[in-house]
């Protein structure tokens, strides 16, 4: 499957060139057609601190580079124009390397060439070059992706695609080609996070990078939604709760039927009670057997629901990756609880 995407991405890129020169009826070939022909000798911001022996000398290397060009010779013309920027560092230098890297499909450096090269305006380029650029610049948008990575763990080495970025805490920004990459973090004492993200054009791809100790990947896990020993608890409670309420009101009816009694003059050497009186001791009767069936009932659902609350799950040993899955839920085991955080990557 990578072999195919591999080739995919590859088709991608070649589509990406021919439409670029063909949005800019220009080809590989033609590219010295399009480049700066000499860097200009002008006391700007570009050309402060530079000998005029110096730009003589890095616009012989230019004119070199762009016969290079001509000729169809694009690494050779990058070497030249590398040369001719480390003499001097000029706008329409950056702007030629871009022209021959382009052509050698490098998009990563030929987007940053291109960046330098527009970074002054259209004055040390001239306005035509400048407006290429700015094309140039917009078509690689579709191969090129933004990163923002960050990381906060004192000491972490955060690596991407086997690169040290920095040691944290730290934020790195570049771009990369679109496709597959490997995002690390590491530090001694904790494990090792390894995320890989398949980035595409677009908005910004933002990732914040944490580090675990092997304690902090031990998550406890249900085997039941959460709401189901909350809700037997709860159901338990009243119901308890009820039957509670039934005791009560039976006492009452046996207090109501007992003073009855002992207020009739009738009944103080005994006497049978009157159907109306009976009535109020059978209420007591069935009000105190609800009670007892409500106690029984709650406290057997209010056991469950703890039951299931404590012991309805296991610990479990997660990734760095799936630690950001979780959800933050109240955690209760035995010998102690807490909370299962929760962050996405």
């Amino acid at each position: 499957m990578s072999y195919w995407n591999a080739i995919l991405r590859r088709g991608v890129r070649v589509l990406c060139l021919v439409v670029l020169f063909g949005v800019l009826d220009s080809s590989p070939a033609r590219a010295a057609d399009k480049a700066v022909k000499a860097l200009d000798s002008k006391a700007t911001a570009w050309g402060k601190g530079v000998s005029q022996k110096d730009k003589d000398e890095a616009n012989r290397l230019l004119t070199e580079g762009n016969e290079l060009l001509k000729d169809s010779f694009f690494a050779q013309a990058a070497e030249k124009y590398r040369a001719s920027l480390k003499i001097w560092d000029h706008p329409g230098g950056h702007y030629n390397l871009a022209l021959a890297l382009l052509s050698l499909n490098q998009p990563l450096v030929t987007y940053a060439e291109l960046e330098k090269a527009v970074a002054h305006g259209p004055e040390p380029i001239e306005q035509d070059k400048y407006d290429y650029a700015q094309k140039y610049l917009a078509l690689l948008e579709h191969q090129v992706v933004h990163v923002d990575v960050s990381c906060q763990e004192p000491g972490a080495e955060v690596r991407m695609d086997g690169r040290l970025l920095y040691r944290a805490p730290g934020r790195y920004t570049g771009i990369v080609e679109r496709g597959d990459h490997v995002f690390i973090a590491s530090k001694p004492g904790f494990e090792t996070t390894q995320l890989t993200r398949t980035l595409e054009p677009g908005e910004p791809y933002k990732l914040e990078l944490e580090v675990y100790r092997e304690s902090e990947l031990q998550v406890f896990e249900r085997k039941y939604p959460l709401w189901i020993p909350v809700t037997l608890s709860a159901v338990g409670v009243a119901v308890a709760a009820a039957g509670g309420v039934s005791l009560y009101l039976s006492q009452q009816a046996y207090d109501e039927f007992d003073q009855t009694v002992l207020d009739d003059p009738a009944c103080v050497f005994g006497c049978s009670p009157s159907d109306e009186v009976t009535a109020t001791r059978d209420q007591g009767d069935l009000m105190r057997t609800m009670g007892y069936v409500g106690l029984g009932v709650g406290g057997a659902a209010l056991a469950t629901g703890v039951t299931l609350w404590i012991f309805g799950g296991e610990t479990r040993r997660v990734t760095p990756e799936e630690k950001g899955k979780f959800a933050l839920t109240p955690l209760f085991a035995p010998g102690g609880g807490g909370l299962v955080g929760s962050g996405t990557f």
